[in-house]
């Protein structure tokens, strides 16, 4: 939904990946936290995806319950390459996890 709303693109739009891609290097996510109605910052990377192709689910601290969430921008022999919201140092990020990451909880479509 937020396509439309901060883009002014249809929902379910096709190109979910360009946009994310131009949003890389957003720091503190404002766009993204105002629009879901929050008054201050929040962590945003639910808030990211929250229309999106395929996500995919992080658990960092390996207790089986997901603590981020990204967008799959593609995958290349064996390499998640992916776009995520509230990564390092508050910033929207490109980054890349091997397939077999112990940190890649799952995926999905929302």
């Amino acid at each position: 939904m937020w396509l439309s709303v901060i883009f002014g693109t249809p929902i379910g739009s096709s190109d979910m990946v360009q946009i994310a891609l131009s949003q890389v290097g957003n720091i503190g996510g404002e766009i993204y936290w105002r629009w879901y109605g929050f008054n201050s910052r929040v962590e945003w990377c639910a808030v990211f995806v929250s229309k999106s192709d395929d996500i995919i689910l992080f658990d960092w601290d390996d207790n089986g319950s997901a603590n981020h969430v990204g967008i799959v921008e593609k995958v290349e022999n064996n390499i998640v390459y992916t776009i995520e919201g509230n990564s390092t140092d508050d910033m929207c990020r490109q980054k890349e996890y091997s397939i077999n990451s112990k940190f890649i909880l799952g995926y999905g479509i929302p």
